[in-house]
């Protein structure tokens, strides 16, 4: 097969070295991933939301009071570290995958997730800093664990846009490492369950043995001599019985 090494399926079925699966640029962008969207869920439950002192019953999200943002926020916190975690079971098990369409699948949903990841925490980044900039209350309020959020969303751009590059780049490498190449592969099968010399004359002819032949004798091993037995009959001119009279070449 022409892409036997694509995605490092040549090299499945080695044992697992924890050491130099920590090492990885990958796993290192998944575990900042996970403990990022862990610090930013844990933020927003620690002091996203401020209790009024006019109300005590009531409480308001420190991002100019919208509540949606930070339920998405905290969501996102969960989600972030939700899929880094399942991310990181998947590149502990891919050395073990042997077969290629797998190996695909699953480098292509490396780079969908993250790319998709990187892509929200960026806007969430924009959006919870200018909220946050935007917000007026007259009273005070500790704000140091939603600015702490806001700086785990950043960072966690970071993380996740890390790994879809480096995803992107497996993916690249694998290309190169297995270029497309077009065969027949039925003849390919034929001429792996048929000997060589069979093999050769496959269409026209063979050997002895094998396709072509008849009686023993293959066409090719006839060829030659029905060619010397042609040349020993006499050629005789084809005659034309009304060559030369009047009107024959009308």
């Amino acid at each position: 097969m022409d892409n036997l090494k694509a995605f490092g399926a040549g090299m499945s079925g080695g044992n697992f070295d924890h050491k130099t699966f920590l090492r990885k640029p990958t796993v290192l962008c998944r575990i900042g991933a996970a403990v990022l969207g862990a610090g930013l869920w844990f933020s927003m439950y620690k002091g996203g939301w401020h209790r009024e002192l006019i109300n005590i019953h009531q409480q308001m999200c420190l991002f100019n009071g919208s509540s949606t943002t930070c339920s998405f926020v905290s969501a996102m916190g969960f989600f972030s570290l939700m899929a880094a975690l399942a991310l990181l079971a998947a590149d502990a098990q891919f050395d073990k995958i042997s077969a290629i369409q797998t190996r695909s699948r699953v480098v292509r949903a490396d780079m969908a997730t993250s790319a998709f990841f990187a892509f929200i925490f960026v806007l969430m980044f924009i959006n919870t800093l200018s909220k946050f900039n935007a917000m007026e209350l007259h009273e005070p309020y500790d704000g140091r664990w939603v600015k702490m959020a806001i700086l785990f969303s950043l960072l966690a751009a970071a993380a996740w846009g890390g790994a879809a590059f480096l995803a992107w780049r497996r993916w690249q490498a694998s290309q190169a490492e297995a270029p497309f190449q077009p065969h027949n592969e039925y003849q390919t099968d034929f001429q792996q369950g048929v000997s060589s010399d069979v093999a050769d004359g496959y269409g026209y002819g063979g050997n002895s043995d094998g396709v072509g032949s008849v009686a023993g004798v293959s066409y090719q091993a006839q060829a030659p001599q029905q060619q010397q037995y042609q040349q020993q009959i006499p050629q005789v001119p084809a005659t034309n019985p009304f060559a030369g009279q009047q009107g024959y070449q009308y």
